[in-house]
Order: structure tokens, then sequence, then C-alpha cells
């Protein structure tokens, strides 16, 4: 998937491949494909993007914000050099630092779990948006973790490990 640079963080180098076994420069297979993805910096970091992330739960949810929206963040600050990570805004905050990723949580109602990073830019923005429809996904990824620990030696694994990754 190759997209405009000035809009992408992180692009992808779709390669054909004859052997699926080899993968010396940790890849990622596509089983519906059939292409490998080899993860690739941008040639150029974009300065000056104001990054926030919106992540929106059910009620009962107890911590702000969520574990996926602070990997999330992570990942974002990693690739594109933001060091300042807030939660929420409040008053009158002054101009916006360009270093910082602001992290917004909201709880309402039964929602199973959605995420929104904004890349705003002057002139334009971009949203990444990531919802849950129902928890049936939740329980498909536990399942798969399961099956994928049943298998192995006791151990430290993510599900990155157990997807293959």
């Amino acid at each position: 998937m190759r997209t405009n640079q000035q809009n992408c963080v992180r692009r992808f180098v779709i390669v054909p491949t004859v052997d699926r076994r080899r993968n010396p420069t940790r890849q990622r297979f596509s089983r519906r494909s059939g292409w490998w993805l080899r993860p690739r910096r941008p040639s150029r970091i974009i300065r000056g993007v104001d990054i926030e992330i919106i992540e929106r739960h059910h009620r009962y949810k107890e911590d702000a914000p969520s574990g996926t929206a602070l990997k999330f963040g992570e990942i974002v600050a990693r690739e594109m050099g933001q060091t300042n990570h807030i939660h929420g805004r409040e008053g009158r905050t002054g101009q916006r630092p360009h270093n910082e990723i602001a992290y917004h949580a909201l709880r309402v109602g039964d929602n199973v779990g959605e995420h929104t990073i904004v890349f705003g830019l002057l002139g334009e923005t971009l949203e990444v948006t990531v919802k849950g429809q129902s928890r049936d996904s939740y329980a498909a990824g536990a399942l798969t973790a399961a099956k994928y620990l049943a298998t192995q030696a006791a151990g430290l694994y993510t599900m990155a490990d157990a997807l293959g990754l």
C-alpha cells in the first residue's frame, strides 16, 4: 500500500514471493493476498503534525486512556519523534507544542471500543479509525492466543507472536 509521501506515517512495500517460508527481513506475510508486506520507514519524517488520539469505550471501563490508545501513541511517537504525552486539555492551554501527543478518553453507553488517531496538518487532516462492532472479535483473538499458547513452552508471548506477525 503506497500513499502520498506527505500524508503517510508508515508505508509498506509489497513484494511478491515464490518461497513463502523465507522471511529474512521480518516481513509480514498476507495470507489473503499471498504477498509479503515489508515495513519501511518514510524517507522523510514530517514535522509540524499535530497528533491527537481519541478513544471511546463503554461506561464501565475503569482505566483511561486504554492500553490500545497508549500503544498507538507509543508507535506514533517512535515513528514521528513526539516526546510529550498529555491526557486531555483544560482551560487556556496556549499554543499547542509540536512534540506532543494528546489522549482523550470517552466513556459512553455500551461502546465496545473505538480508537481514532488524528494527524492534523495545516490545510488538511488525516484520521485513522478502528472500531469494534461487537465483542466477538475480542473472543476470536482470545481463542487464537489460547490455541497458540497451548503449543508453546512456558514464556512471555504477545499477540504479534500468536498472529505470526
